[in-house]
């Protein structure tokens, strides 16, 4: 194949994608949920380690849809309960978020951690809204039917996670929000990804720049919006080796809510265990009734 015909053969899939993206609002909102949400039904196994005191179940939200969640040392009433939220990948039974709450399962507290719409056992579509209400009705289905009160409960949240637990914290009082791997919105992610995420070559590089700036942003996840609306007590962990989401985000938001005590590691990555775990209990420490 010439070198003429290479060219000319580029730049019709070029302007070809050009079309597409320009005058396919509905394609390009598709394309924008399949980046920020990657849910999985495949429910793992669960780990030895926390196996015997983990139940999964599901309950029915107002809306009518049924939700799941995993259930770590039911019954244990003495320390503050944790709610956990994930990321933004696979679901709650994920060997990653199992590893990841193993330490609390290990020092008695009792953890329910959501699975939202479209993840694991979870029905629905997954989309800002959907999730958000999702969490809502999770705190209110814990205080309904198992006593669980928001300003006994600590709320932590991961990555994705972390934007959802604050939007939930922005609007009524918990005992605390500890956020991890945290963004500032889901547009600061799309220009940290056209700056520094490089495919490898200029066609791949081209293409994602195209659809990334083509994006009409419609799933915010705002933080940096939010976070200040925030009156628990607050603890933002992050990795500097955090190839995800950049460290620097949790820093931008930590100066804007006086009451975040804010953690900056040397070790650890976006999705490894262990380096949070000795800062997450010593603020635990830190709070009432703990």
């Amino acid at each position: 194949m010439g070198k003429k015909l290479k060219i000319t053969l580029i730049t019709v899939v070029l302007l070809l994608i050009c079309l597409l993206l320009f005058f396919s609002g509905h394609f390009l909102q598709k394309i924008e949920k399949k980046i920020v949400f990657k849910p999985s039904r495949q429910m793992q196994p669960l780990i030895s380690e926390i196996k015997e005191e983990a139940e999964i179940k599901t309950f029915r939200a107002k809306n009518g849809l049924k939700l799941g969640y995993m259930h770590l040392n039911p019954g244990n009433g003495s320390l503050p309960k944790i709610i956990f939220c994930h990321g933004n990948d696979k679901n709650i039974t994920a060997k990653k978020f199992q590893k990841k709450l193993l330490f609390l399962v290990q020092k008695g507290f009792e953890v329910f951690a959501l699975d939202y719409r479209g993840y694991g056992n979870s029905e629905g579509i997954p989309d800002e809204a959907g999730v958000y209400s999702d969490l809502s009705e999770f705190v209110n289905y814990l205080e309904a039917e198992l006593n669980i009160k928001p300003e006994k409960t600590v709320i932590w949240g991961h990555s994705l996670g972390a934007a959802i637990a604050v939007n939930e914290a922005s609007r009524q009082n918990f005992l605390a929000l500890i956020m991890e791997g945290g963004f500032t919105s889901i547009e600061d992610m799309r220009d940290f990804r056209i700056k520094h995420d490089d495919k490898g070559n200029f066609l791949s590089n081209f293409i994602r720049n195209l659809i990334y700036n083509s994006l009409k942003i419609s799933q915010k996840f705002d933080s940096k919006e939010k976070i200040h609306l925030i009156n628990s007590p607050m603890l933002i962990i992050h990795s500097k080796n955090d190839k995800v989401v950049p460290y620097q985000m949790s820093l931008q938001l930590s100066k804007l809510n006086p009451k975040a005590k804010v953690f900056i590691f040397e070790k650890g990555s976006h999705n490894s265990t262990g380096w949070q775990e000795e800062v997450i209990l010593e603020f635990l420490e830190t709070l009432p009734n703990s």
